[in-house]
């Protein structure tokens, strides 16, 4: 399972495009293709939640979506 933004497919092929996923900005998503499966506040929680709604399909890739950087916030 791959923790970069872009999933890279098998076989030689051209990496999948990732949807949009601003909706889970902080979180972990785990994705079946190129839908959304799984998400949590780890890689772990959201590859569990994955497979408990798609149990016979395959996990492609688990990304952590970052938090958009708002101006005049600091950490």
């Amino acid at each position: 399972m791959a923790d970069s933004p872009q999933p890279s497919a098998s076989s030689g092929q051209p990496p999948v495009p990732l949807p949009d996923l601003s909706a889970y900005a902080g979180c972990w998503v785990a994705l079946v293709g190129e839908k959304v499966a799984g998400v949590g506040a780890t890689a772990e929680a959201a590859q569990l939640a994955a497979r408990r709604s798609r149990p016979r399909e395959r996990i492609h890739a688990t990304v952590w979506v970052p938090e958009p950087d708002l101006p005049g916030v600091s950490p």
